[in-house]
């Protein structure tokens, strides 16, 4: 794999390291967000909150309306609960901080930290930046008055917003365009010759760089991957001051002021530099060729581009010595600014505030951003002598400065010099701060901190009794039926007890979190029973095959699969196709305007389908469902609720009074000739000597065990679909083309990250130790209620590579969806194929999604 081919999780990278946003989405105004977390726990459930939003270096079409990048300071970290020994991982550069680092970085004198204003020390400290970039004023200021609303109900307050937009041709206050010389990261999606193409371990940890070095820290791999550091600095711009000095220096130079502008940058304000332009402007020279020189060939003597021009000392390029050339790629920076304040007009100072917020991203603070200013302060060895500062940004520290230009003679060869003398400071720091930008997935990490188990674990240490700790406990579960999201409402729960306590005793059971400590439970159906499913399912619909253990449960199992047969799949689904459109326009003419109009066509058309199948219709597929809706949320949720109780008795009562019904009528007729599931158990009955009771308890656990989870399972992945652009266009593109494979896949993994039923539980019937011989080894004893939770099982990052990540046609054995072992779901090679029929028109109609 060559450098530009290297393979970079780029989904997983915040955009504003790698995407110009200003030039690939026409993003020219940007705020900048300074936060502070008063709360831990609930600073992490805003970052949680935030983590959908942020842009990722994965370029989208169409654009976004606006990007969110977020950053965190080293006692921001500290802030939201990070281990101590992870927060000590990480570099001193980082844990130090801007502030007690103003020696090392030269902010002494009129630099120094106390004449900041950015962010006067207080009492409140800085812990978090928000970046946001939009298209125009408007726009930005909406985005940061929505963020700042939200934020403080999460006890998030903002210390500062600071306003900046591009000037003109995307012009800093100097007139200089800004970031010509940022080079590109393999990997990055950008074309760039290989020569200014760098390794992504110049600005990603846990990437290597030119030398093949892996950065280390911080010691979490989870934590560091994919992330990087920024400096963040306001620089304050003397325009009139630089404007004076040029025109100062031109008539001493008998030359022009563009000219003089360009010797002290290096480049023409156009961006094209002096040793490809030496005599004037190039403003129509490719983009591309703005970075493409060196100096140690096409300019020793710099007689193009003097020794200290800016570009020069900010990254010397070829022009070290051959001992030290390859430090050059070791301290580049990616710089990302934007101009604060409007133009000067004239040459007069107006009085107004006016700068840049610069930002540079990098892998090492102290060896990229740090040298790079030691260079601007102190001269490089690439010529300038380290007494004089950087004509652009350096400070003179109370005494003019001095820029020498070397001038060749007739023969092009170096004649003499010219002093510019009475060079003052035109740039001063007013702020600034260091900052760890963490990759998606290691955001995800800071949220779910063992810091937010450990807050879970104090709700036990300090409750008083049970009942406190079960409502602990019950942040981790929601009612699948009535809930909207009821486990993504709950992932960071679950995926920190994945990491620190994968199995849980808690008073409301013992929850297991992990994949194979799941499949283990249930497939070891002799120690864990499902007879507390049992002493539901007879206080609603009746007992059924899923309430039953050991050769009972066979029995019935047997008898259920003989009705219910692979061969019914095409007649199933076929109906599905002529049913779904029917169920479309009877809901849309009852909706009047109803949002998630979607839902209802599910129901509908799930109902209508296999109530059909089953020769189970229902008066009427509302009252049907409504039945099975309120039983199921009563059998299938292991916490005891009296309201839930009853409205299940009540709907498992009313379902029994129409099974009777139908079965009496259908019985009346003798052996029954109908194909459907109903008939067959009549056909089986009269030949295996079933009673009324078997075939009652059969097909209500059938059309209970049906109906309700296929359709709550395809609403749980069209929800998901709902709300992730790119994956419901994947799905909406694969019903337009009817392959109804590749829909299926869409819409089972989109089901995965908040399955129905999310959770399962068992009772221990004797003594067994999970995960015997492992870490997480724990014994469960007889009479314990087991609560597994198949969402979380399913997101276990052991077990499914990039867990967080959406990836259809996942191997078949690491899916839960519909259970596992014995008691898995009898029609679920059906369910797939009838999610995918049914929600195939729902995803071609604009109307309904």
């Amino acid at each position: 794999m060559t450098r530009n081919e290297a393979a970079l999780a780029l989904e997983d990278v915040q955009g504003h390291l790698l995407i110009s946003y200003s030039k690939t989405y026409g993003m020219h105004h940007a705020r900048y967000l300074f936060l502070h977390f008063a709360d831990a726990d609930r600073g992490r459930r805003w970052v949680e909150a935030k983590i959908p939003e942020i842009t990722t270096a994965k370029t989208e079409k169409p654009a976004p309306a606006c990007t969110l990048n977020l950053a965190f300071t080293y006692k921001g970290l500290e802030a939201l609960g990070l281990a101590a020994d992870e927060l000590q991982s990480f570099p001193d550069d980082f844990r130090e901080g801007m502030r007690q680092r103003a020696t090392i970085l030269g902010d002494v004198g009129e630099n120094a930290p106390e004449r900041w204003d950015l962010l006067p020390e207080q009492e409140r400290a800085l812990h978090a930046l928000v970046i946001v970039y939009a298209r125009t004023p408007d726009e930005a200021n909406e985005r940061i008055d929505a963020l700042r609303a939200e934020a403080e109900t999460f006890k998030v307050s903002t210390l500062r917003v600071v306003e900046a937009s591009s000037l003109e041709g995307g012009r800093e206050h100097f007139g200089f365009t800004d970031g010509s010389s940022n080079p590109s990261v393999a990997g990055d999606g950008n074309d760039a010759p290989s020569a200014h193409v760098v390794a992504p371990g110049a600005f990603l940890l846990d990437h290597p760089d030119d030398f093949e070095a892996v950065t280390s820290r911080p010691k979490t791999r989870a934590l560091r991957r994919n992330g990087t550091y920024l400096a963040l600095r306001k620089l304050w711009q003397d325009v009139p001051g630089f404007r004076r000095f040029l025109t100062k220096s031109a008539a001493m130079l008998g030359g022009d002021e563009e000219l003089v502008a360009a010797k002290l940058m290096g480049r023409w304000r156009s961006g094209a530099p002096l040793v490809r332009a030496p005599e004037k402007d190039a403003p129509d020279m490719p983009v591309e060729q703005h970075n493409a020189f060196g100096y140690r060939k096409e300019d020793p003597q710099g007689l193009r581009c003097p020794f200290g021009a800016h570009i020069r000392r900010a990254n010397p390029r070829d022009a070290l010595p051959i001992s030290r050339r390859t430090e050059t790629r070791t301290h580049q920076i990616i710089r990302r600014g934007m101009a604060y304040g409007p133009p000067l007009v004239g040459k007069e100072d107006d009085g107004v505030d006016r700068g840049l917020v610069f930002i540079a991203y990098c892998a090492s603070l102290s060896l990229q951003f740090e040298i790079v200013q030691k260079w601007l302060n102190s001269g490089n060895v690439g010529g300038e002598p380290s007494t004089v500062p950087d004509p652009i940004v350096g400070d003179s520290s109370g005494k003019e400065g001095t820029f020498t230009i070397p001038m060749a003679g007739p023969d092009g060869k170096l004649a003499s010099v010219r002093t510019l003398c009475g060079l003052p400071s035109f740039v001063r720091v007013r702020g600034g701060e260091y900052f760890f930008a963490p990759g998606i997935d290691a955001l995800r990490y800071i949220a779910t901190t063992p810091a937010t188990l450990d807050g879970f674990l104090q709700c036990y240490a300090q409750a008083r009794d049970d009942d406190v700790r079960k409502k602990c406990v019950e942040a981790c579960l929601l009612n699948p039926v009535s809930e909207r999201r009821p486990f993504r409402d709950t992932a960071s729960n679950w995926r920190a007890m994945r990491k620190a306590r994968p199995i849980l005793d808690t008073p409301h059971g013992v929850l297991v979190s992990k994949f194979h400590d799941a499949c283990e439970v249930l497939s070891k159906p002799e120690i864990f029973s499902v007879r507390e499913y049992n002493t539901r399912m007879v206080a609603s619909t009746g007992a059924f095959l899923l309430g039953f253990d050991g050769e009972r449960h066979e029995r019935e199992a047997s008898i259920a699969r003989r009705a219910v047969q692979r061969g019914d799949v095409s007649r199933v689904l076929a109906r599905a196709r002529a049913v779904t459109p029917v169920s479309i326009e009877l809901v849309r003419r009852r909706g009047n305007g109803k949002p998630n109009l979607y839902q209802d066509v599910v129901i509908d058309a799930v109902v209508r389908t296999v109530g059909e199948y089953f020769g189970v219709p229902g008066p009427s597929s509302s009252d049907l469902f409504k039945w099975l809706a309120a039983a199921s949320a009563f059998i299938f949720f292991p916490l005891r609720d009296d309201k839930r109780a009853a409205d299940g008795a009540a709907g498992g009562f009313a379902f029994q009074c129409y099974l009777e019904k139908l079965l009496r009528v259908r019985m009346a007729g003798g052996k029954n000739s109908t194909d459907d599931v109903l008939g067959r158990l009549l056909s089986i009955g009269f030949e295996s000597g079933l009673d009324l009771d078997d075939i009652r308890r059969t097909l209500g656990g059938l059309v209970s065990g049906t109906i309700v989870p296929t359709a709550m399972l395809l609403i749980h992945a069209l929800r998901h679909l709902e709300g992730a652009r790119e994956q419901g266009k994947a799905a909406q593109d694969a019903a337009q083309e009817e392959n109804m494979g590749r829909l299926e896949s869409i819409l089972l993994e989109a089901a995965r990250f908040d399955p129905f039923p999310s959770l399962l539980y068992r009772t221990a019937v004797a003594d067994h130790e999970i995960a015997a011989g492992t870490p997480r080894a724990t014994r469960i004893r007889q009479g314990s209620r087991v609560i597994v939770s198949l969402a979380s099982a399913m997101a276990d990052d052991e077990v499914f590579e990039n867990a967080e990540a959406f990836e259809p046609a996942r191997p078949k054995e690491h899916e839960l969806l519909f259970g596992h072992s014995s008691h898995a779901c009898i029609g679920k090679f059906l369910a797939g194929p009838l999610m995918a029929e049914i929600a195939a028109p729902i995803l071609r109609d604009r109307r309904l999604f």
